[in-house]
């Protein structure tokens, strides 16, 4: 799945660990260079939300980026629907409250 935030755009796939927890593999990029920051591996949190809705949250953090270039974190706040063939999609992002981006 992919998603993105104001400085950032990721692709990632979910997964349990061993332990039953859930993980993602992030690959990150720059948003506005569409240089590759990095390839991460982070837990997150998953809740169900509704019928087919779910909610993925976590966070990444990067060296800097072409908007923040120190160190920092970028968080997100994944809501994914399930479609017809049982892949999930990104509906959309929001990291922070008021801060929302569409799915893609």
């Amino acid at each position: 799945m992919t998603w993105h935030d104001h400085a950032l755009r990721y692709s990632g796939t979910l997964a349990m660990s061993a332990t039953g927890q859930f993980q993602m593999d992030i690959t990150v990029w720059d948003l506005r260079t569409s240089r590759q920051i990095g390839i991460y591996n982070v837990p997150v949190i998953a809740s169900a939300q509704g019928g087919s809705g779910v909610l993925i949250g976590g966070s990444v953090a990067v060296p800097g980026d072409s908007v923040t270039p120190t160190p920092h974190e970028h968080l997100f706040n994944l809501f994914l629907q399930k479609q017809q063939d049982d892949s999930l999609s990104v509906v959309q992002n929001c990291p922070r409250i008021g801060e929302c981006y569409a799915g893609q």
